[in-house]
């Protein structure tokens, strides 16, 4: 089961599914102006709120104004990740409506996956899992309301971690193992030059969601 659960979430974020935003505003201000580029030819350069990734984990907590080149063919919504090459500095935002290509210097971090967000501890392992952590550049509060962490039928616990597998080991003592939905969900900072969130949920609305069976507290308690 958990195998299946792995292979679709990975299909479903792979590839050009169908997507509907939901924008969680507030939060900080964009910080200081983005460098100058050079797009390649035929595309045109687009300002993207954008957050660095640093030390094996994202700065969520301090979003920056990011220059990257657009042409204009429409792409769905995702997360994305360009790695500057003088520094090998990372820089994760959201897709603008367009697809992006990587300007001059820089290039595709190869992954649609984003290390966990520096404001979260780290999380133990749950069994398996693909990550232990939601899809998620967002700042700490806006991941917590955006995936319902610690939310009764959600598969994050409260500190925004994947509960604990139990399709193939037993839950811990104060614990339930039940069959929750998993949906594919990721979220960022986004712009698309009209519309402009400091974090827009993206919930994937065609193929639904694959069921999940994970470790509950029968109380409301830490996790263990």
């Amino acid at each position: 089961m958990r195998q299946l659960a792995i292979a679709a979430l990975s299909t479903l974020m792979a590839c050009g599914t169908t997507t509907s935003g939901s924008s969680l505003s507030g939060g900080g201000e964009a910080g200081a102006a983005p460098e100058e580029i050079v797009c390649p030819e035929g595309h045109e350069v687009m300002v993207v709120p954008a957050v660095r990734e640093s030390g094996g984990c994202v700065a969520t907590n301090q979003q920056e104004d990011f220059s990257v080149c657009v042409d204009s063919t429409p792409e769905q919504f995702a997360l994305a990740c360009l790695e500057r090459e003088a520094d090998n500095a990372r820089f994760w935002f959201s897709y603008p409506r367009l697809r992006v290509a990587p300007p001059v210097g820089y290039v595709d971090c190869n992954t649609i996956y984003p290390p966990p967000s520096c404001e979260f501890d780290a999380c133990a392992d749950s069994g398996g899992f693909l990550t232990e952590h939601p899809f998620s550049v967002c700042g700490k509060d806006k991941t917590v309301e955006g995936f319902d962490c610690g939310g009764p039928n959600s598969v994050y616990d409260a500190s925004c971690c994947v509960r604990r597998f139990c399709d193939e080991a037993p839950c811990a003592a104060g614990f339930t193992c039940r069959s929750v939905p998993l949906l594919s969900k990721w979220a960022g900072p986004f712009t698309d030059g009209e519309e402009t969130s400091d974090c827009l949920v993206y919930e994937d609305t065609e193929f639904g969601p694959t069921n999940v069976e994970l470790c509950f507290p029968d109380k409301q308690g830490e996790w263990p």
